[in-house]
């Protein structure tokens, strides 16, 4: 989480009064700088302040045992201190009673838990429960308070399920084709639903082998969409993360009924090979399956859609794709270069035709190739932008407006 907030900020330098370089998040913070596929340098200085953490420590841990040992019965007898902390770590796990680590920690608390899900082990709100459980044992009436939290990927709705709404559970396509079931949050009462694009289209669905990334289509996110317009909701809340996909959202267009064509006319092959084979898309009919319904797209990075810093270069490697053969990204990236520029001509058209038009004060972009965001699920963004802040969370978002279709890509950094 530290090394997301370093990178989606843009912090230019980061110091740490220790002094090991090594230890807990600076290591990984010292990792992430290393790695030659991230797209934010920043400097790490570490030791500013060695001494005084030094004695911080030693001071706090001195008043928890008494100044020379005293206070616990164990002198300086390191082994007996070892021993002491495994029996006071050990009577608290058989029992509800909270273990007593001296009059420093007995002061009331108030403590908030907002923590995101750790992909793949445990969701937000059962590592808040576990979180909650230990500091019940610590201090045994504290005032706690639990936020489930998500970025947009794995998580993202059962987050926000914790503030009402029902799960409804649909048949839609895999990533791979396969039907399988995916979740989605209705909200009757405020018109909308919340859409979590790894339920359909999710990376957990794919072996991640060159021809599973070459072939994974955003089909089923589409029919999650229509699924929700059916059930009367006016705006839909699409996470990004997590997903298996490198189709630019063709699949998705596809499934909301726009034409995604080759040359002769047919539809093209799903995923990402099917972009080399696109040779004109008609975008008219998916937005009038969207029937005026408002999309918030929901994405915690900044990539483009191509290049050195795009959905491929960044994301490809990690959904199947030869991360170590530039002539193959490469390639890749045409075929994907090329789906953009169509997309920019189905935009102009649509225009054209009066079915987009730009919101008042929105950045706009020459194409959709260049729009930060765009790359976060290897899916389309549309061609403006513009930043407002709120509380403590940066919301960037990309405004506009298909009729009365509204389109946002929100980034949210905790």
């Amino acid at each position: 989480m530290c090394a997301g907030l370093m990178v989606n900020a843009r912090v230019g330098r980061c110091v740490y009064g220790a002094s090991d370089a090594k230890a807990g998040a600076l290591g990984s913070l010292y990792d992430l700088n290393a790695d030659s596929r991230l797209n934010h340098r920043f400097n790490v200085t570490a030791g500013v302040l060695a001494d005084e953490c030094r004695e911080v420590l030693s001071s706090y841990f001195s008043r928890l045992r008494g100044t020379d040992g005293a206070g616990c019965g164990c002198g300086a007898d390191l082994e007996a201190h070892a021993a002491h902390a495994a029996a006071l770590a050990g009577a608290g796990e058989d029992t509800d009673t909270a273990v007593d680590f001296g009059p420093a920690c007995r002061r009331p608390r108030r403590v908030l838990l907002a923590i995101d899900s750790f992909k793949g082990s445990v969701s937000s709100a059962r590592a808040e429960e576990a979180v909650a459980e230990g500091v019940r044992r610590v201090w045994p009436d504290p005032e706690l308070r639990a936020l489930p939290l998500a970025d947009g990927g794995e998580g993202t709705l059962d987050a926000v399920a914790a503030c009402g709404g029902e799960i409804v559970t649909c048949e839609v396509a895999g990533p791979l084709g396969k039907r399988t079931s995916a979740r989605m949050l209705v909200d009757v009462e405020r018109e909308s639903a919340v859409i979590e694009m790894a339920e359909a289209a999710g990376i957990g669905y794919s072996p991640c082998t060159e021809s599973s990334a070459l072939a994974a289509t955003t089909y089923g996110v589409g029919e999650l969409m229509l699924r929700a317009v059916r059930k009367g909701a006016k705006t839909l809340y699409i996470g990004l993360g997590g997903s298996a996909t490198n189709d630019g959202g063709a699949g998705m267009l596809q499934a909301l009924g726009a034409r995604v064509v080759d040359d002769q006319g047919c539809d093209v092959a799903p995923g990402l090979a099917g972009l080399e084979r696109v040779a004109s898309v008609d975008l008219a009919p998916a937005l009038q399956a969207l029937d005026g319904a408002r999309i918030v797209v929901l994405s915690d990075v900044e990539n483009p859609l191509v290049g050195r810093r795009g959905a491929l270069a960044v994301f490809g490697g990690q959904k199947g794709l030869p991360a170590d053969d530039a002539e193959a990204l490469s390639r890749c990236d045409s075929w994907m270069v090329g789906y953009g520029r169509l997309l920019d001509a189905a935009i102009a058209g649509a225009r054209a035709q009066g079915l987009l038009r730009t919101p008042e004060g929105a950045r706009t972009f020459g194409s959709v190739l260049g729009v930060p965001g765009a790359g976060a699920p290897a899916a389309w963004v549309p061609r403006c932008w513009r930043s407002v802040r709120s509380y403590a969370r940066v919301w960037r978002r990309c405004s506009i407006s298909w009729g009365l279709t509204s389109v946002y890509a929100m980034s949210t950094w905790s």
